[in-house]
């Protein structure tokens, strides 16, 4: 074609070379997010740990009268507390039954009969998840340059 532009058609197959010069970018940037953002989350999962609410465990007894079914237990200063039973809690309890019951250190009057969920659990384990990303995002890219 004379005076204009000739364009050749090039099928081209990515090499291995450039696979990985693309890798590196992609694993600095995983680093540089992912490790940063797990510890922070890490942190905040002790700090949430820290100032949650104290529960602790120990053995109740199970007691029926005019109010309803409840459980009578000892706090940590030796003082008998108790507390009437939620009807789906009291399914299948009779008088004198052992049961756990879990009571708030700073207010051993309020108590329930399964164990608390731990309100830093979700921070803990996104941490973890984006902490492990993030070290295999950095020992990936060190080792790289070596293939």
């Amino acid at each position: 074609m004379p005076g204009g532009l000739i364009l050749q058609r090039r099928d081209t197959i990515m090499t291995m070379p450039e696979v990985l010069d693309m890798a590196g970018p992609i694993l600095e940037v995983l680093t540089w997010l992912c490790l940063p953002l797990g510890i922070i989350l890490w942190v905040a999962a002790a700090v949430v740990a820290r100032f949650q609410v104290a529960w602790i465990s120990t053995q109740g007894v199970v007691y029926q009268d005019d109010g309803g079914i409840g459980v009578r237990w000892f706090d940590h200063l030796h003082e008998v507390h108790s507390a009437l039973l939620e009807p789906g809690d009291a399914r299948g309890l009779k008088a004198g039954h052992d049961l756990v019951v879990y009571y708030e250190r700073r207010d051993p009057s309020l108590c329930r009969t399964t164990a608390p969920d731990s309100p830093g659990e979700p921070f803990l384990v996104v941490g973890r998840l984006l902490t492990a990303i993030g070290v295999a995002a950095l020992a990936s890219g060190f080792v790289l340059p070596l293939f």
